[in-house]
C-alpha cells in the first residue's frame, strides 16, 4: 500500500474541496513552487492531482500548472479532471503525467475507455465517486443514478491499473474513512483499489496498513496534509516500514 498527497486544482492554485463542493473551498497555496516546497513533494514517489476546473467543464483548465508539478518533480503523477479525448489523454502522457485516471468518460464512452487501455496498459486508471452508493460525475455536480457496483462490473474486464474509489461525504472534512464502504468495493472488485476521503492523522494510515496493507493499493491524503495533522515525515516512514 502507497501513501499519495492530493493536490486539487483550481484557477491555478492548490486548493481542499469541502464534501466535493466547489463552491466551498480552501485556498492552501497559489503556486505549484509553494505546495512543493513547503510539504516536500519532490521527496515522494507519487502525487494524485485532480484538474478541478477540468472536471466540470469537461476539457484541460488547470494545463499550464499540472505541467509545472510534472518538470519540478520527479514523481510518478497520477492525474484525473476534464480527460474525455484520446487528444486530452495524449497530450498529458507527452508532458510526461505517468497515469491518467477517468470519471465522467467512463460512464459515457466505453469506446474511450477500451481505446485508451489498448493504447496505454497499465497506465489508465478509473475514479468511481459516490455519495450515498450512487455514482457523481461532472466533478461531483451530477448523480447520475447509478451504485458503484455497476461500474465496477463494467470494467472488471479492461487492462486498469486501479481505482480510485472516493466517499464524498467524507472527502475534505477529516471525519475518518468509511470503512464499510471500502470493504464492499473492495470485496467487488477484481482491479486493485486506492481510496480517498476522510483521512483525519497518522492513526487512519496506520489502521488501514495494519488491517488492509494486502488489499487495498493505496491511500490518499489531502487536507489532513495540509492542516498539518499529518506530515510527509510520516508518510515516508510508513513507506519505508
Amino acid at each position: 500500500m502507497i501513501y499519495i498527497p492530493a493536490i486539487d486544482i483550481k484557477d491555478n492554485k492548490c486548493v481542499r474541496l469541502y464534501k466535493g463542493d466547489m463552491n466551498r473551498y480552501k485556498v492552501y497555496k497559489n503556486s505549484p513552487t509553494e505546495v512543493i516546497d513547503e510539504f516536500q513533494l519532490q521527496t515522494l514517489s507519487t502525487l494524485h492531482i485532480v484538474d478541478l476546473d477540468g472536471a466540470v467543464c469537461g476539457k484541460p483548465k488547470n494545463f499550464r500548472t499540472i505541467k509545472e508539478f510534472v518538470d519540478l518533480t520527479n514523481c510518478n503523477i497520477q492525474l484525473g479532471g476534464g480527460i474525455r479525448t484520446m487528444d486530452t489523454l495524449e497530450r498529458y502522457f507527452d508532458i510526461g503525467v505517468t497515469k491518467v485516471i477517468l470519471g465522467t468518460s467512463v460512464l459515457s464512452d466505453m469506446r474511450f475507455l477500451s481505446e485508451a487501455c489498448y493504447k496505454y496498459p497499465g497506465r489508465i486508471c478509473v475514479s468511481i465517486d459516490t455519495l450515498n452508493g450512487m455514482i457523481l460525475d461532472m466533478g461531483w455536480t451530477n448523480n447520475t443514478g447509478r451504485k458503484d457496483h455497476e461500474i465496477i462490473e463494467m470494467i472488471a474486464g479492461f487492462n486498469i491499473s486501479f481505482i480510485v474509489w472516493t466517499d464524498i461525504n467524507r472527502d475534505g472534512v477529516m471525519e475518518g474513512i468509511n470503512t464499510t464502504g471500502l470493504l464492499r468495493v473492495i470485496n467487488k472488485s477484481r482491479l486493485p483499489v486506492v481510496v480517498s476521503g476522510g483521512v483525519t492523522n497518522v492513526a487512519d494510515l496506520i489502521f488501514l496498513r495494519n488491517n488492509l496493507n494486502d488489499s487495498l493499493a493505496g491511500v490518499i491524503c489531502g487536507r489532513a496534509l495540509y492542516e498539518g495533522s499529518i506530515s510527509i515525515d510520516i508518510i515516508k516512514q510508513l513507506e519505508d516500514d
